[in-house]
C-alpha cells in the first residue's frame, strides 16, 4: 500500500467515524429506552440487511442493504441513518417509556435473529 493509499484510507475512517457519531443512540435517561431498535440480519457472507423497528408500532421504520457501499460508505454517497430518519419526520434518538412499547427489545432481537444489541452493554 502506498503512502497515498494510506492517507485516503485514513480520511475514509475519519469520515465514517464522524457520520456514525451522528447516528449513535445516547444512553437513555432513567426509566426510558430507545424508541427504535437497530437489527442486522445477515443471511450469508455477502448480504446484510440493516433494519430499524419502531417499538411504538412494532413496524419496520427503515431497511437497507448493509452490503451495498452506497448505503454504508460515505464516499459512495451514503447518508447517516439519523439524516434518513429526519427526512421521514422521525427522530432516531427519541426515547420512550418501555411500558408504551408494543414490542420489547427482546422481541426485536428475536425478530432480527440477533442475540445482542447495538446500543451497548448498559441495558
Amino acid at each position: 500500500m502506498s503512502t497515498d493509499d494510506h492517507g485516503i484510507e485514513e480520511d475514509y475512517r475519519h469520515e465514517q467515524a464522524y457520520h456514525n457519531s451522528l447516528s449513535v443512540i445516547p444512553r437513555p435517561p432513567e426509566g426510558m429506552t430507545p424508541r427504535f431498535f437497530k437489527g442486522m440480519d445477515c443471511p450469508d457472507s455477502t448480504t446484510c440487511d440493516v433494519v430499524y423497528i419502531d417499538r411504538l408500532t412494532g413496524r419496520e421504520a427503515l431497511r437497507y442493504d448493509g452490503a451495498d457501499p452506497a448505503n454504508t460508505r460515505f464516499d459512495y454517497g451514503a447518508t447517516p441513518d439519523a439524516d434518513i430518519f429526519k427526512n421521514k419526520g422521525l427522530d432516531l434518538k427519541e426515547m420512550i417509556d418501555p411500558a408504551k412499547a408494543v414490542i420489547s427489545l427482546d422481541d426485536c432481537r428475536r425478530a432480527m435473529r440477533q442475540d445482542y444489541t447495538d446500543y451497548g452493554d448498559w441495558e
